[in-house]
């Protein structure tokens, strides 16, 4: 009599265990494919940019739209976008570093948004364009 209970009762627990798996494993996401690898572009990369104007806002930041579009014959990795603003000697005031996090395929183009805080002192700025693997030529247009 025993015997049979506990053969019930392993048999009881083996199904809640199989089927708690299965619970399991069908919340589960399905792995996404993996994307196809692009060979990234070394040395100087050319890059065309549409240059917003600078905008404050109530919160004390001035925000720059930089539009940005891959004129190269290969992916730019890492594509960075520096802002530096300078008073009226020519020191250096304050300024935003900015990225993509994807590599910017040949022909595609993107927007980065820097953001500074707004000083009393600011009176002009410089851009500066680069990449992981190299330096960048930028390239100001008005469209794309």
């Amino acid at each position: 009599m025993f015997r049979l209970n506990r053969a019930l009762l392993a048999l009881a627990l083996a199904a809640t265990f199989v089927a708690g798996n299965i619970a399991v494993a069908a919340a589960q996401p399905k792995p996404v494919a993996p994307t196809k690898w692009v060979e990234p572009l070394r040395g100087d990369a050319d890059v065309q940019f549409i240059l917003g104007k600078p905008v404050v806002r109530k919160d004390g930041m001035i925000v720059t739209e930089v539009q940005l579009k891959n004129m190269s014959l290969k992916a730019i990795t890492r594509l960075e976008v520096q802002e530096n603003w300078y008073d009226t000697a020519g020191n250096p005031v304050t300024g935003d570093r900015k990225f993509l996090k994807k590599p910017l395929l040949p022909g595609e183009t993107a927007t980065i948004t820097l953001e500074t805080p707004k000083k009393p002192n600011m009176d002009r700025n410089s851009y500066k364009f680069s990449h992981a693997n190299g330096n960048v030529k930028p390239r100001k247009v008005t469209k794309f």
